[in-house]
């Protein structure tokens, strides 16, 4: 009776370690791709800016230099 519930207990406890460490690495990689996103969306802000401040192929400085 005794060996069949410290088993349970190691299980229990067994398992949630291996749930924590698998939410720590959804946690981590989902965090990852968030800083991934970021980035990214500097570099289409900086390329949109940049675009967008060229006119009949001259640059206008000053919103250039916002970017």
């Amino acid at each position: 009776m005794r060996t069949k519930l410290f088993f349970a207990f190691i299980f229990i406890i067994f398992f949630t370690i291996l749930s924590n460490v698998v939410f720590e690495r959804l946690v981590i990689r989902d965090f990852n791709d968030y800083l991934g996103g970021i980035e990214e969306d500097h570099i289409y802000w900086v390329m949109a800016s940049v675009e967008g401040s060229s006119s009949q192929g001259v640059f206008d400085m000053p919103i250039l230099g916002e970017a």
